[in-house]
């Protein structure tokens, strides 16, 4: 996925494919897994974070930048 990101190659895609994956993996380990996560179930916030850097700095700013 890092060569995807780097290469900027379908970057929209590649975008929704990050925050997907990243919701999954926390949503089943929010469930699952809480004990082995640093924060806990708090864990899931900062992936909530993440995941909107990621799609505010696709669709937003990249949008802004090239007017």
């Amino acid at each position: 996925m890092a060569i995807w990101v780097l290469s900027t190659y379908r970057s929209k895609l590649s975008a929704i494919v990050q925050v997907a994956v990243i919701g999954t993996m926390n949503v089943i380990e929010f469930f699952v897994a809480p004990d082995l996560l640093l924060w806990g179930r708090v864990n899931l916030l900062f992936a909530v974070l993440l995941m909107s850097v990621i799609y505010l700095n696709e669709f937003h700013l990249k949008t802004q930048a090239s007017r």
